[in-house]
């Protein structure tokens, strides 16, 4: 998963009551977002674990029909598996998930992509048998693709109340999304919020969204004085590019001190290790070992 659909994850769950009522808008007011439900689903016999990107458990208030468990998909490319990768996942949740007293009902299922940066992908699937009443197989999933979302109208929506303001982050992505006039009102209606956590997090969000939408510098510059140092992605993001930055350099020195091949087994050891202050020490040893063979003691050594 690459940091942009991270972003997306992260920004559906700052408000998901908010999110979903955008995203699949006029379904029934009678269902309630309550938790995010657990996404591991058990592979098959000799496959990798597969987890789907968002899960959100719906409940009637009324409590007159079962819950409803909707998959949320993000998409920063096209994926031409999609519509046969979520009936997948719908069906393995239909088997594993369970609500109830006795933890033995199912739920029922439905499901949404977000494409973030694409336009017109086919996520459902029509397939009717040729032939006097054939066999049908039908899925369709509710598909929202920002580029054909107003940032205009989006604005003014979160202006009146009829959007949430969780939306605000997603405005750059969204069509028209970098003009002066988009960049103005989302300051204008954001500056207001006084969780400074939550007024961090909509401008990394932002930032990090403008960044793939190709409108970074309008963004950045809009953004100059606003303080994000309260903002938990940006700080995640900032600690993913020093551990990036660390394993670079670590790699480097060895392969200077060191000439000749270097061990797929030790590439694979630095690229797994995402403690900062063990990769800052490993550094070190790397620069006092006199052989590839001592470093790699060295660092095993700490284990």
């Amino acid at each position: 998963m690459n940091v942009y659909d991270q972003a997306a994850r992260f920004a559906a769950k700052l408000d998901p009551g908010g999110f979903l009522r955008w995203l699949l808008a006029g379904f029934d007011p009678d269902l309630t977002f309550t938790r995010w439900l657990e996404t591991q689903t058990i592979p098959f016999p000799g496959e990798p674990d597969r987890r789907c990107d968002t899960v959100a458990e719906l409940v009637p208030a009324s409590g007159l029909a079962p819950p409803w468990a909707a998959v949320i998909e993000f998409q920063t490319r096209p994926d031409s598996d999609m519509p046969y990768r979520l009936p997948e996942y719908l069906g393995r949740l239909g088997r594993e998930l369970r609500h109830g007293p006795h933890g033995r009902d199912r739920y029922l299922l439905a499901a949404a992509v977000v494409n973030l940066t694409v336009t017109g992908v086919v996520v459902s699937v029509e397939m009717v048998l040729p032939g006097e009443a054939g066999p049908e197989l039908r899925f369709r999933p509710r598909a929202r693709n920002l580029l054909e979302v107003s940032a205009a109208e989006t604005l003014a929506g979160i202006a009146s109340g009829a959007i949430a303001r969780c939306l605000l982050p997603w405005v750059p992505l969204m069509d028209g999304g970098d003009t002066t006039e988009s960049l103005a009102e989302w300051k204008r209606l954001a500056a207001p919020e006084t969780n400074r956590r939550l007024r961090a997090e909509y401008g990394g969000l932002a930032l990090q969204f403008a960044e793939l939408a190709g409108c970074r510098l309008e963004w950045a510059k809009l953004l100059e004085d606003w303080n994000m140092e309260e903002s938990q992605v940006v700080a995640e993001w900032m600690a993913q590019g020093e551990r990036k930055a660390l394993r670079s350099k670590l790699v480097e020195a060895l392969e200077v001190r060191f000439p000749g091949p270097f061990p797929a087994e030790l590439l694979s050891t630095l690229q797994a290790e995402n403690d900062i202050d063990r990769l800052s020490r490993w550094f070190r040893v790397a620069l006092t070992s006199a052989s590839l063979e001592q470093f790699q003691a060295g660092i095993k050594a700490e284990d």
